[in-house]
């Protein structure tokens, strides 16, 4: 115990005759442990975590690869085909990311979200914490447009109230309900 007293008196005997020398180890080492901490987050989040959705060992994800087009962008025509001529999977969906400008009840603003068809919760087994998710008469050509909101936004923009269930929305000048 006698060494180890010694050795932080004589640590802190360094430390004080070379304070700009300190200062930045100190700062190197404070930097590194943050930059450290913030890549196991990210990487513990991403990779580590599972995804919070049903069965996610039984999830397949497809890409559909083509000369010159994006490999992630898939048509509904392809995805209709793979789906209806598909016998191994239980339920499917697909979703392609976009961006929305919403306008009204407040300042407009950008969001980021998804166009998705109506199967597309129910295959990840994803519930909305209120209201209910797309219906199969949502989900044509034509049909009524329908929106879901992210908790995110539920809180941020209309305050968490249960009071927007069945308001509409209006989406890039679309009304959505």
């Amino acid at each position: 115990m006698q060494t180890l007293w010694n050795d932080l008196r004589y640590g802190a005997r360094i430390l004080l005759k070379r304070p700009t020398l300190s200062a930045i180890a100190i700062i190197a080492l404070a930097l590194s442990i943050g930059a450290n901490t913030a890549i196991f987050s990210a990487i513990n989040t991403l990779l580590l975590r599972p995804l919070p959705v049903k069965d996610i060992d039984r999830l397949v994800f497809s890409i559909a690869l083509r000369e010159g087009f994006d490999p992630f962008g898939s048509s509904f025509l392809e995805y209709a085909a793979y789906r209806d001529r598909s016998h191994s999977f239980v339920s499917s969906g697909v979703a392609t990311q976009r961006s929305f400008n919403l306008i009204g009840q407040g300042e407009p603003e950008h969001v980021r979200g998804a166009t998705v068809m109506a199967d597309y919760l129910t295959t990840l087994g994803v519930k909305p914490v209120l209201g209910r998710v797309f219906s199969a008469e949502e989900d044509h050509p034509g049909g009524p447009p329908t929106a879901l909101i992210s908790y995110a936004l539920w809180q941020r923009r209309f305050g968490g109230s249960p009071i927007v269930l069945g308001q509409s929305l209006n989406l890039d000048g679309t009304t959505c309900r």
